[in-house]
């Protein structure tokens, strides 16, 4: 039975693309398919960075997540319903999708190579920044399970000084 709905579900998904439209604005699709697979790889390895991973872990967890899902068919198709997009966006956005879900597996396949080359590259302070922030957030989290009123205290400082951050900048931007 889950094998026929995914069958379904992606015989559904192909037919959604329009391959006249793709084929005129094809330099949109294929800007668009770059920049999910960047900002996406970018967004989650810092992310996990920032939640105490090594730069291996995080940068294999960002290319592993670096494909949209099918949530961006309904944004594009409620901004063509409402009229605020152009006619073409919801064909181009399905392409990204398609697109993006084809590359998944060479992504995380090429994943643990990209890791060691980001080990490589990074210079030696970023590097012990790194390893410092690493210990510093095990640190934190060893402490909050031994000393659970310390590690809520601890949270909950980091929680305030994360919305504060927050603010500012939203304050900034605004």
């Amino acid at each position: 039975v889950r094998d026929m709905f995914a069958a379904i579900f992606f015989v559904s998904v192909g037919m959604l693309i329009d391959p006249r439209l793709l084929l005129a604005h094809w330099h949109e699709a294929l800007a668009l398919t770059l920049l999910v697979l960047a900002g996406k790889a970018v967004g989650v390895s810092f992310g996990s960075f920032l939640t105490g991973h090594g730069t291996r872990l995080s940068v294999q967890a960002g290319m592993s997540l670096a494909q949209i899902g099918e949530f961006s068919f309904i944004i594009a198709a409620l901004g063509l319903s409402l009229g605020a997009t152009r006619s073409f966006l919801f064909p181009v956005a399905v392409a990204v999708s398609a697109a993006t879900t084809l590359l998944a597996p060479g992504l995380i396949r090429f994943s643990g190579h990209a890791a060691n080359w980001v080990d490589r590259k990074l210079p030696r302070p970023v590097q012990t920044l790194a390893s410092l922030y690493g210990s510093w957030v095990a640190s934190i989290r060893t402490a909050s399970s031994r000393h659970p009123a310390q590690g809520s205290a601890v949270r909950r400082l980091v929680i305030l000084l994360l919305l504060d951050t927050s603010l500012l900048a939203g304050l900034a931007i605004g």
